[in-house]
């Protein structure tokens, strides 16, 4: 009986050892907590970059983030909150970009929230609006920082790729709103 158990366990180490299984793709994340920061000159002439919100949904109508906003909850209801972050191109005619923004705190700059991803435009009575709006998660917050009440500063940078040079960047600082039970994740 001693033997077979030795058998047994040496065929499954073996098999364990040479069955290699293909590996799964590793999915490239939309939503990060850090991004690098792309460097360079903005080099559109003539091109203005607009950030602003679509509200409670990621395809609603452009309106620019100003002053204060409202934080959205995840459509299952859970802890977390988030603020769509849409786009407005003026004086340029956007193909896809890749958007890549960040939300920085505005008193002290440490970072609340982040994402890269990419946008397509369509032409609007007031230049070109993204069809689709990243969403950027703001709390539950790094390390429990408190952000509701307090300034945030939104950067966005607009590249023709994720590696591409710079072709516009926009900042906007407002100050997010609780709505329900938010400031339990948000630190207020």
């Amino acid at each position: 009986m001693r033997a077979f158990f030795a058998v047994l366990v040496t065929g499954l180490l073996v098999s364990a050892c040479c069955i290699q299984p293909t590996p799964m793709p590793t999915p490239r994340p939309t939503m990060v907590n850090g991004v690098p920061i792309p460097s360079g000159t903005p080099s559109w002439d003539a091109g203005v970059l607009l950030i602003g919100t679509t509200g409670y949904d990621s395809v609603g109508e452009f309106r620019p983030l100003m002053n204060d906003f409202t934080l959205a909850t995840g459509l299952q209801g859970g802890g977390g909150r988030h603020v769509f972050v849409a786009f407005r191109v003026k004086g340029q005619t956007p193909g896809e970009l890749t958007m890549t923004t960040r939300v920085t705190r505005a008193s002290d700059g440490v970072l609340v929230g982040a994402g890269v991803q990419p946008v397509t435009f369509s032409a609007s009575d007031a230049g070109f609006d993204s069809n689709y709006s990243p969403r950027v998660v703001l709390c539950p917050t790094p390390a429990g920082l408190s952000i509701v009440g307090q300034s945030l500063k939104f950067e966005s940078w607009a590249q023709s790729s994720e590696n591409g040079p710079v072709l516009g960047y926009a900042t906007v600082t407002a100050t997010p709103l609780c709505s329900g039970d938010c400031a339990n994740d948000c630190g207020g």
